[in-house]
């Protein structure tokens, strides 16, 4: 009887580790899976280019992993190809990027005809400027009339296609931004912008800085959208 007491003793006991090692292992497995698909998410965001994905913090995510190297791994990968392509952002439009990403095939050489509005903006007399202002102050100047300069191009549905020195090229109407009454939001743009310049001339003269004027220019009709360059590198733009 004794030793019957102490086997069953013994079963008893394995039953309840089995059970807490069960029970720690599903545990466990659904807290890796939550997380796994909360990396899923960022990637399905990513891949859409949402930027709520761009958003989101994963510094915590990856603390709580229970040190499971492969998961952490992959959250780390996700973490920097999101870094990469915010970076890469400040160079390309989102709008591109965006517009590329969702295309889902390689880029290629390449034109399509299309029906579009080109703005042309530059600083009058920027040249002549930089000769007798200092530096930091003017690129400091120049930075607070880009930033806004892009912004109001964003809001009426423009692609800011390249800067060239103290100038700007933007286009409306095809992709990545394809939108009808091109005509209509290329000269929103224009009135708008010249209504932020009113602005900015009026704070400048009160910190007492020289005075930027723009001139705009904007032409509306047929062009030839896509890739141009050569095997090597491509420039999307508007011809």
């Amino acid at each position: 009887p004794r030793s019957d007491a102490g086997l069953i003793g013994s079963l008893v006991a394995v039953v309840v580790v089995l059970a807490l090692v069960l029970v720690i292992s599903t545990l466990c497995t659904n807290s890796i899976v939550k997380h796994i698909q909360r990396i899923v998410a960022q990637i399905d965001g990513i891949v859409s280019y949402n930027e709520k994905a761009f958003s989101t913090s994963t510094r915590q995510s990856a603390r709580s992993l229970f040190k499971v190297s492969e998961v952490q791994n992959m959250q780390s990968s996700v973490t920097r190809m999101k870094t990469i392509l915010q970076s890469f952002e400040k160079y390309v439009p989102v709008q591109l990027l965006r517009y590329l990403i969702q295309q889902n095939q390689p880029a290629k050489l390449g034109l399509q005809r299309s029906s579009a509005s080109v703005m042309f903006i530059d600083v009058a007399g920027f040249t002549s400027i930089m000769e007798r202002v200092p530096l930091s102050n003017l690129i400091e100047q120049f930075t607070e009339y880009a930033n806004e300069a892009m912004r109001i191009i964003v809001e009426n549905h423009g692609t800011l296609d390249k800067m060239m020195g103290d100038g700007m090229m933007a286009f409306f109407g095809c992709p990545p931004t394809p939108i009808k009454l091109h005509q209509y939001w290329a000269a929103r743009c224009a009135l708008h912008l010249q209504r932020m310049m009113v602005r900015l001339r009026a704070k400048w003269a009160r910190e007492g800085r020289v005075q930027l004027a723009i001139r705009i220019g904007v032409a509306s009709g047929g062009v030839s959208v896509g890739n141009v360059g050569s095997a090597h590198r491509f420039q999307y733009t508007v011809l």
